[in-house]
């Protein structure tokens, strides 16, 4: 994989996630909150971008990369934890931006529509949270390599990695499927109108 899964999923969930305009079914502060959950959201796309970066350098190294690369992968590593932390504080501020905006007096239609976008935020939240719990296994290896330890513990502890990037892909495939119903939802009841 030449790139990090979070970084094309995300990518392509702002895309689904981004929130329509209130349309007639909500008020001004309901735009205004849908206004913020967006920038948010966005935000946490911009937190990732440059992870692909750190993905290269890590499959070098897991795949027989030599121990005086390890701590420049480390200082990678540490950087696209700091991304991701933020990506997901991001999502974070989104959710609860919406969930205000869903406390406000709107339409039932579009609460159910409100409801349905947090659902997704909440999956993608949990698909990010997944991602973040491979890092320190990461961080594990990243010692083995430097140890120069036998190549079978490095693979096994990159297998358990791979659990948690599956894991975290299946989450934030579910997002993507429940932003895209949710998308569907408001042009089928004309929320935009």
């Amino acid at each position: 994989m030449d790139r990090h899964p979070a970084v094309w999923m995300i990518t392509m969930l702002v895309a689904l996630s981004l929130l329509a305009g209130c349309g007639s079914g909500g008020t001004e502060t309901v735009r205004q909150e849908l206004q913020e959950a967006n920038r948010h959201i966005s935000a946490s796309a911009e937190a990732i971008k440059g992870l692909s970066d750190f993905q290269r350098s890590w499959e070098e190294l897991v795949t027989g990369g030599q121990a005086d690369s390890a701590p420049e992968v480390r200082a990678l590593l540490l950087e696209a934890q700091a991304s991701e932390k933020k990506a997901l504080s991001e999502l974070e501020l989104a959710e609860k931006t919406l969930r205000g905006a869903w406390g406000e007096p709107v339409s039932e239609e579009m609460k159910t529509y409100l409801e349905m976008k947090l659902d997704a935020l909440s999956e993608q939240i949990a698909g990010l949270e997944e991602e973040l719990l491979a890092m320190p296994i990461r961080l594990e290896v990243i010692s083995l390599v430097e140890k120069e330890a036998p190549l079978d513990q490095v693979l096994q502890l990159h297998r358990q990695i791979e659990e948690k990037e599956a894991r975290s892909m299946e989450l934030l495939r579910n997002a993507g499927v429940m932003h895209q119903d949710a998308n569907d939802y408001y042009d089928e009841k004309q929320l935009g109108s």
